[in-house]
């Protein structure tokens, strides 16, 4: 009896002991910042001023496990961050981050510059599983962000499959967009 006992605990234990696996960040949404490290973020504004930021990191979380069948949600994230300009002093870092428990997403660009002027910009999206292949553009085509009270930097325009396209900067009395 007592050999049945020990083996019913046994049974009953072993699917409690398995991982629990988290997926790698959905490739399609790496669209919203497809650079590498490495790559040169150039800009204008009107008054024919560049502005290079050049990738110094980018991620892309890959698949892993919990042991132990933890009851953790599953979260991924991609990103990148520029070294700062030597010209205009800013600097960019951006992220986006996906929940599978939650159907949570949430899309981030923090601008700042060498006085610590720091601006960040947020969109959030819930109730849609990030994983998902029909939910790739999970944020749209065009994603603009927009601060009523900002620190130096009040917008920033965000392009699927092309990347931050322009922001606008209060110090120079500019927009900075986008050039090849």
């Amino acid at each position: 009896m007592k050999s049945i006992i020990t083996i019913l605990l046994i049974l009953i234990a072993l699917p409690a002991c398995k991982d629990t696996d988290c997926p790698a960040f959905p490739e399609k949404l790496a669209a919203y910042f497809p650079y590498q490290k490495g790559d040169l973020l150039r800009f204008t504004n009107l008054n024919s001023d560049t502005l290079s930021l050049q990738i110094s990191e980018n991620w892309k979380t890959g698949a892993y496990s919990f042991a132990w069948n933890c009851k953790c949600a599953c979260g991924a994230d991609a990103g990148f961050i520029t070294d700062i300009d030597s010209n205009f002093l800013i600097k960019i870092e951006a992220n986006i981050e996906v929940y599978n428990e939650e159907d949570l997403s949430r899309i981030e660009c923090h601008i700042s510059d060498s006085q610590f002027k720091i601006d960040d910009f947020l969109v959030k999206k819930e109730g849609i599983n990030p994983f998902l292949p029909e939910n790739s553009k999970l944020f749209g085509d065009t994603i603009k962000m927009e601060n009523e009270t900002f620190n130096r930097f009040n917008h920033v325009v965000i392009v699927y499959d092309i990347g931050l396209i322009e922001f606008w900067d209060n110090n120079q009395n500019c927009k900075w967009i986008r050039i090849e």
